[in-house]
């Protein structure tokens, strides 16, 4: 992934899950609650970012374009 957001992005992403799995870390729960804990940290930490994309239509309209300028800059075989 390039781009100038990808290494915010990343960072973004991996501080949300750190974040969310601390919280869900504090519910008592079997197996299955942990499994529904860590799944809910997983979805919070990588919804967020695409919400925020979805969000900005000028960002992801902008991402689109300079994939499609990248990949008209590789020639065919």
């Amino acid at each position: 992934m390039k781009g100038p957001y990808s290494e915010i992005l990343i960072t973004y992403i991996l501080f949300q899950f750190n974040y969310a799995s601390s919280v869900f870390r504090k519910v008592p729960g079997v197996r299955v609650l942990s499994f529904l804990k860590y799944f809910a940290a997983f979805v919070i930490a990588f919804a967020l970012p695409f919400m925020f994309l979805i969000s900005k239509p000028q960002l992801m309209h902008e991402r689109i374009m300079y994939l499609q300028d990248q990949k008209a800059d590789i020639p065919e075989l």
